[in-house]
């Protein structure tokens, strides 16, 4: 520098520098530890400091052994080991306090098994990598799905599905019995593998959807439930869906659809059943599937996989019944006889059926405050049937309870008397009606049916 501080000092031989600002703080070095081996440590300084801030190692110029960072106060803030230029083994980072904040590992350079992150109040999140992609979210939030089978980035050259069907032209294939949501963020779709036969009467297409954003539709088209095909999408990733159609050419009454989704999710847009988890804003039911037909006899159907996973979002109904589904269906455009709930006596009409869009639990967890001698008390009970739509929710609710001459009611789980009239004032007060009774003597449980539009 003109004022006779040294700036910079290199020996190209041994591969040895020195960098400072004006006022002769080092900006970044290298040290020869071996010429014979040709190692060398090269370290980075924070501005005006002289505070080292990171450390390398390299052998002929490849990166190898350990890595290191720091904070600027001169606390280690991580460590990682490379190998030939690579990552591998051990990444950890630490906060300024020594606190460990995350621990994951490496294999040539890519993310795999396990790895935590502790945020600053010891919560701790478990994320699992395979081959650099993450595999499950934080474990905090629940239902949580991901798909990093297709990084943009990697994804090569791919035309947009507008150029091959116009939305216009597609609009007029979709029938009116759904609606699509944002229209399809049709400018946002791009296909790969295009195939097409076409004969006199008739054609077959089929193609894999490489969707950037939302794919969904409102079923039906008063948008009482969102069907969403790729609700795992996540940012940095293309959601890849597969689908094959075959349409009658000159009548669209015979256009028949099929869509490969993973998963699947139904997101309940109306009516009473809401969201009881704070991560989500309206009632999620997911699906692993098989594919999703739209024909024009069932208009649509849903053939699923693996119901072991299967998730359901906790539901809240009227502000009080408090619904956790272990087992359920989805209940789309489905022909059901009234009396298939008979056993219930639910006393639903075909006209309600024909209206139901939603999913059928056949197992679930059912809570709610009641008021009682003691005050408010909670009433913990279950659920073989419970019907979730997006006009109305109706089911049967049983509780394990004795019963006394006095027509008093004792939970078995504890010490808490209650009336029947404390639970249908619950109810009333909070708009349920077709509200009914019965005890089970002989399995000491007491029943009762409930509506609510």
């Amino acid at each position: 520098y003109p004022n006779g501080i040294l700036k910079s000092f290199s020996d190209y031989d041994s591969g040895a520098y020195e960098n400072r600002d004006e006022k002769g703080h080092l900006i970044s070095r290298s040290v020869v530890l071996d010429e014979r081996l040709k190692k060398v440590m090269a370290e980075n300084y924070y501005p005006n400091s002289n505070q080292i801030k990171s450390k390398n190692y390299y052998f002929d110029k490849v990166q190898d052994s350990i890595s290191e960072t720091y904070y600027i106060s001169g606390k280690l803030q991580s460590k990682l080991t490379y190998k030939n230029g690579k990552r591998n083994g051990a990444y950890v980072e630490y906060y300024e306090n020594g606190a460990l904040k995350r621990k994951s590992y490496f294999e040539n350079d890519k993310l795999e098994g396990m790895a935590i992150i502790i945020n600053d109040k010891g919560k701790v999140d478990t994320l699992y990598y395979r081959n650099n992609n993450l595999q499950v979210k934080p474990s905090s939030m629940l239902c949580s799905c991901i798909d990093t089978t297709h990084s943009a980035g990697r994804v090569g050259f791919a035309p947009m599905l507008d150029g091959l069907l116009a939305y216009d032209d597609l609009l007029s294939y979709i029938p009116k019995y759904i609606l699509p949501v944002d229209s399809l963020n049709y400018r946002s779709i791009f296909y790969t593998g295009f195939q097409n036969s076409n004969g006199r009467n008739s054609g077959f297409s089929s193609m894999n959807l490489m969707l950037f954003k939302e794919f969904a539709f409102y079923i039906p088209s008063n948008q009482q439930i969102k069907l969403i095909f790729n609700p795992c999408a996540t940012k940095g990733y293309i959601s890849r869906m597969e689908i094959a159609a075959n349409y009658g050419i000159g009548n669209r009454d015979y256009t028949n659809v099929d869509f490969y989704p993973k998963r699947i999710a139904l997101e309940f847009v109306k009516g009473p059943v809401k969201s009881a988890d704070k991560n989500y804003q309206n009632f999620k039911a997911f699906f692993d599937t098989k594919d999703v037909e739209f024909n024009p006899e069932k208009k649509i159907k849903i053939t699923n996989k693996n119901s072991e996973n299967d998730c359901f979002v906790p539901a809240l109904i009227n502000q009080l019944l408090s619904i956790k589904v272990n087992k359920a269906k989805q209940f789309v455009f489905e022909e059901v006889n009234p009396m298939a709930f008979a056993q219930y006596n639910l006393n639903l009409t075909k006209a309600e059926l024909e209206l139901f869009f939603g999913i059928v639990a056949s197992e679930a967890k059912v809570s709610f405050e009641v008021y009682g001698a003691k005050g408010y008390e909670t009433i913990n009970a279950h659920s073989d049937l419970l019907l979730l739509g997006g006009t109305y929710a109706c089911g049967a609710v049983r509780i394990n309870c004795s019963k006394n001459k006095n027509e008093v009611y004792r939970l078995k789980e504890k010490e808490l008397d209650f009336t029947v009239i404390d639970i249908k004032n619950a109810l009333e007060s909070k708009g349920f009606s077709r509200i009914k009774f019965t005890y089970d003597v002989a399995a000491s449980q007491l029943w009762f049916t409930f509506y609510t539009e």
